[in-house]
């Protein structure tokens, strides 16, 4: 697996959550405004915003049945390169 860089990890979030909104759940206001507020969160976050995004995460995988996001969450190695980078 290759470890992806944490702009990269959010660019492929971001293209993904696009999709979702336009699709999945593009009959849900309430899901749409809550993609809405992820990815403005997404656009401008940095690595100290991790666990906010993750959690944002965990309420459209839970909330709206979005189980397809689990597999854009970071893995323990980028996790690990990432903090070992430092802080953005």
């Amino acid at each position: 697996m290759r470890i992806r860089g944490f702009s990269e990890w959010k660019v492929e979030l971001i293209n993904k959550l696009i999709k979702l909104r336009n699709t999945a759940v593009k009959d849900n206001e309430k899901a749409r405004n809550d993609i809405d507020t992820v990815l403005m969160k997404l656009q401008y976050a940095k690595k100290r915003d991790l666990s906010t995004i993750l959690v944002y995460i965990h309420i459209l995988i839970k909330e709206y049945g979005l189980d397809e996001l689990v597999y854009y969450l970071p893995s323990d190695e980028e996790l690990n390169k990432w903090f070992k980078e430092g802080v953005e």
